[in-house]
């Protein structure tokens, strides 16, 4: 049975994640990627694959809005928070 969607906010931006897309393996392969090898190239594809498309590009403009730019940095605190939100298990 799918997760309820989890609703979020980080710095002024509310959004929604479904806790089931961390227990996907192409999410894994994704995040070894970007951890493991540093293949930052795979980075938007793994914040798209936990927020959605539609999420992302609302956060583009958010922090662009924000900021002038949504920079890899804020992007990376994002996804932080929302991964310690989803409180996944060792």
């Amino acid at each position: 049975m799918a997760n309820e969607l989890k609703e979020l906010e980080f710095d002024g931006f509310k959004f929604k994640v479904n806790p089931d897309s961390i227990d996907d393996m192409e999410f894994l392969e994704l995040a070894d990627a970007v951890e493991n090898v540093g293949d930052m190239s795979k980075y938007p594809a793994l914040v798209k694959m936990l927020i959605g498309e539609e999420y992302y590009r609302a956060a583009v403009e958010h922090f662009k809005g924000k900021y002038g730019k949504f920079s890899a940095t804020k992007c990376g605190e994002m996804f932080a928070s929302a991964i310690k939100a989803l409180d996944p298990k060792d």
